[in-house]
């Protein structure tokens, strides 16, 4: 059994936005916009890196720190290996204390350690959010940036600006 089966799961109990499609979006479409902004390709969302960050997220807002391994160890190749995701190329964002989108985006976009991922060469993201009133941070947020030959690509229509429109068969 690898580790990465035995890690343990931390439940999903913290959160502030109304839905989380609410952030997922909004995070999606902000990270598309600057990947556009320089030419490249639009990323899409995939389930298994959401609940890969998701899990990363709770578990950074219930333990009150920010770092890239989980409170039990795990890093986060085995989080997302964990989660399903068969993947060639993986990148992890992760912040603290921000209170949105922008602002975190913002943060990231400063630093260059933190943009280089969002303007690598992956083609999915998994995005999450977490909530702890009264400890540090308060705000905790974790992108998964991946790339896979296996997984499925499921474009989000309002990231996409098609360069051309698709015949129906007839």
């Amino acid at each position: 059994m690898s580790e990465a089966a035995n890690l343990r799961q931390v439940p999903r109990i913290l959160q502030t936005y109304q839905k989380s499609s609410d952030y997922i979006s909004a995070m999606l479409d902000r990270v598309n916009q600057e990947r556009a902004a320089v030419g490249l390709s639009a990323l899409c969302s995939n389930k298994k890196l959401l609940s890969s960050a998701q899990r990363h997220s709770d578990d950074m807002a219930a333990k009150d720190y920010m770092e890239h391994d989980g409170s039990d160890g795990s890093t986060m190749s085995e989080r997302i290996t964990q989660a399903g995701y068969d993947w060639s190329a993986v990148a992890e964002n992760v912040a603290a204390g921000q209170a949105d989108v922008d602002a975190v985006m913002d943060a990231w976009m400063n630093s260059p350690e933190h943009k280089v991922n969002i303007l690598g060469d992956y083609t999915m993201l998994g995005t999450a959010y977490a909530y702890k009133k009264g400890n540090t941070y308060e705000h905790f947020w974790t992108q998964d940036f991946g790339s896979g030959d296996k997984e499925v690509i499921k474009w989000a229509r309002a990231q996409l600006k098609p360069r051309f429109r698709r015949q129906p068969f007839t």
